[in-house]
C-alpha cells in the first residue's frame, strides 16, 4: 500500500472513531429525580456496576443525580411508608455495559443500605445506620457515626468514624480493611486482606484474619476486651489505657516482642511456639492474641 493509501485509511479510522464517540455519549441518560423521604427513615440503593455516592444532608427528601448507560433500562425511585427504594433495572441478558454512576443525598439520620456487584461506594455526613454491601467494589464510608456493617470479597474497605461509640461489623476476603477513629465496638474479619486499625477509645474488638497482616492501635477503654486471631499474618499492636491493661500472647511458629523488656517463654520443651505476657498498670484490660506462624510484637501507643 502507498503512504498515501496509509494516511488514508488512517484518516478514514480517526474520522469513524471521532464519530462514533458522541453516538456513545448520547447513549448515556443524565437523570434528576427527588422524592419526600422521613428523616429517621429508610433508603435503600440497588445496583450492578458503576458507582454510588450518597452525601447526608438537612432536607427531608432523596435527591438522585446522575447517568446510566445505554444497558440499563430505568431507574426507579420509589417511596412507600418510611422507605425509599433506589434501583438501577437491568434487562436479564444484555451486551451493553449496565453502569449507573449515582450522586444520592439522604437525609442525615437516614437508615442505609447500599448493595451492588462490583459498583464501589462512597458514603459522608450519614449519621444513622449504615449497611454496605458490594463483590467486588470497594467501599468508603466517612462520618459513621451509628452501628453499621460493611462487607465485601475481593474489593478494599475503609471507614473513618466520628469517635462516637458504635458498633462496626468489617468483612472482606482478599480486599484490605482501613478504620480510623472508631470508638465502641468492632469485628473485622479477613482471609488474605491486610488490616490496617487505627481506633479510639474501644470496649471490645474481635480480629480474625487468615493470611493478612494487621496494624492495630487503640486507646483501651475501662474494662475493655481484644480477642485477635491469626494463622499466618503478622501482628503489630499499638496499646494505649488509662487503667492499664494485660497482653497475653501466643505463637506455634512465629516470634514475640515488645517495647517492655519481657522475655517471651517457650510453651514446650519439646516443639516451637512462645508465650508472652504483658501488664501495663492495673491491668484493667484483657488482650488476648494467639496466632499459628505470625510474628506478634506490641508497644505502647
Amino acid at each position: 500500500m502507498s503512504r498515501y493509501g496509509i494516511l488514508t485509511t488512517t484518516g478514514l479510522a480517526l474520522a469513524a472513531m471521532l464519530l462514533a464517540a458522541p453516538a456513545r455519549a448520547r447513549d448515556d441518560r443524565e437523570i434528576e429525580q427527588r422524592v419526600a423521604a422521613e428523616p429517621r427513615g429508610e433508603v435503600t440503593i440497588n445496583i450492578v456496576s458503576g458507582s454510588v455516592e450518597v452525601q447526608g444532608w438537612d432536607r427531608n427528601e432523596v435527591e438522585v443525580t446522575g447517568s446510566l448507560n445505554a444497558g440499563v433500562e430505568r431507574l426507579d425511585v420509589l417511596r412507600e411508608g418510611n422507605r425509599v427504594t433506589i434501583k438501577a433495572v437491568v434487562p436479564k441478558s444484555s451486551a451493553r455495559r449496565i453502569d449507573a454512576d449515582l450522586a444520592v443525598r439522604v437525609p442525615v439520620a437516614s437508615n442505609l443500605e447500599v448493595t451492588t456487584v462490583s459498583a464501589d461506594i462512597d458514603t459522608r455526613g450519614v449519621s444513622g445506620p449504615l449497611r454496605l454491601r458490594s463483590v467486588s467494589g470497594e467501599i468508603g464510608a466517612r462520618d459513621a457515626a451509628s452501628d453499621s456493617e460493611l462487607k465485601s470479597v475481593s474489593g478494599d474497605l475503609r471507614v473513618g468514624a466520628t469517635g462516637a461509640p458504635i458498633r462496626l461489623r468489617a468483612t472482606s476476603v482478599s480486599g484490605s480493611i482501613v478504620i480510623d477513629d472508631l470508638a465502641g465496638e468492632l469485628e473485622a474479619v479477613s482471609v488474605s486482606g491486610d488490616l490496617l486499625l487505627d481506633l479510639g477509645a474501644v470496649v471490645n474488638a474481635r480480629v480474625r484474619t487468615t493470611s493478612g497482616d494487621t496494624r492495630f492501635g487503640a486507646r483501651l477503654a475501662k474494662g475493655a476486651r481484644v480477642d485477635y486471631e491469626s494463622v499466618s499474618g503478622d501482628l503489630t499492636m499499638k496499646l494505649g489505657a488509662e487503667t492499664g491493661f494485660v497482653a497475653e500472647a501466643q505463637t506455634f511458629s512465629g516470634e514475640l516482642s515488645n517495647c517492655f523488656g519481657v522475655k517471651a517463654e517457650p510453651t514446650s520443651k519439646y516443639g516451637p511456639g512462645e508465650r508472652l505476657t504483658v501488664t501495663r498498670g492495673g491491668g484493667s484490660a484483657r488482650v488476648r492474641v494467639q496466632t499459628m506462624s505470625g510474628d506478634v510484637r506490641i508497644c505502647d501507643r
